[in-house]
């Protein structure tokens, strides 16, 4: 298993976090890359729901969907995200009390033939999910401008 794994500490307690992660139309203030999303499923975020979106940046765009494979309420959240042709991974937030805090745990892990690209892009796929966890943290502990 080759994995990138970003971790964040977080102001706010887990209800408060949980509740940015499983509102998916609000991704693109904080996920890196995501550019559009379009949450037409009424059972979002429950396993099994979807929700369709537009990742990349210009002249690249991708436009796929992300599923949800398995939530923990408060705890954690399982996403298959697709971003064909370029990407399949399995992505886990894990949610953990820390003090009047929380910790955020991202872990990112490539599906079927992307996995033999992963050693050399998963540097930058942590470094965005780092800043994506930067951004998401200022969101939710109301620093963001």
């Amino acid at each position: 298993m080759f994995a990138a794994v970003s971790e964040r500490r977080l102001d706010a307690a887990p209800p408060r976090v949980f509740e940015f992660l499983t509102d998916a139309a609000h991704y693109p203030t904080w996920l890196v890359g995501a550019r559009r999303v379009v949450v037409d499923d009424p059972h979002w975020p429950r396993p099994g729901s979807s929700f369709h979106h537009e990742v990349g940046a210009d002249p690249i765009e991708v436009h796929d969907a992300t599923s949800v494979v398995g939530l923990e309420p408060w705890r954690r959240l399982d996403l298959v995200v697709r971003a064909r042709p370029f990407l399949i991974a399995d992505v886990r937030f894990e949610v953990e009390p820390h003090g009047s805090g929380t910790t955020l745990r991202m872990t990112e892990e490539p599906r079927g033939p992307f996995r033999v690209m992963s050693p050399l892009i998963w540097p930058f796929v942590r470094a965005r999910n780092d800043r994506s966890l930067r951004r998401l943290a200022e969101l939710v502990d109301g620093r963001a401008g």
